[in-house]
């Protein structure tokens, strides 16, 4: 699974929208839209804080053979 799938899917199961998930996570709506539609991809600092308002390990999000699933 791809990082952009998978954070589109953890975000899903978490019940949050896009907005929700910026805002918790310090960084703009605009900024989430880029990495779940794999325009981009965040900085260290970014994943690790996206890991950890997913409740994943920064790990989980970076390694494409993994699945969240």
């Amino acid at each position: 699974m791809k990082f952009a799938d998978k954070v589109r899917y953890l975000r899903e199961q978490k019940g949050l929208t896009q907005e929700e998930l910026a805002k918790l996570s310090n960084i703009s709506q605009a900024a989430v839209t880029h990495y779940e539609k794999g325009i981009r991809k965040p900085s260290t600092n970014t994943m690790i804080q996206l890991a950890k308002v997913l409740s994943v390990d920064p790990q989980e999000l970076t390694d494409d053979e993994r699945s969240v699933v």
